[in-house]
């Protein structure tokens, strides 16, 4: 799945910069070496990246 769009994302090119967000993959993911206009959060990575942008009460909120 992240390979596909990757690829999509290099085809359409609208855009400078690639997040794949992903709570609890499912096997290991990793970017290809050399993509510096990509990003790949998962885990821990993507509750850091939620927690710093202050939507911890959001995310309580969003369970409830």
């Amino acid at each position: 799945m992240l390979d596909d769009y990757i690829k999509r994302f290099a085809r359409d090119g609208s855009a400078e910069h690639f997040f794949f967000a992903c709570h609890i993959p499912n096997g290991m993911l990793c970017l290809p070496e050399g993509l510096t206009r990509h990003h790949l959060w998962s885990g821990t990575a993507l509750a850091d990246a939620a927690i710093s942008a202050g939507l911890f009460n959001w995310l309580i909120d969003c369970t409830r």
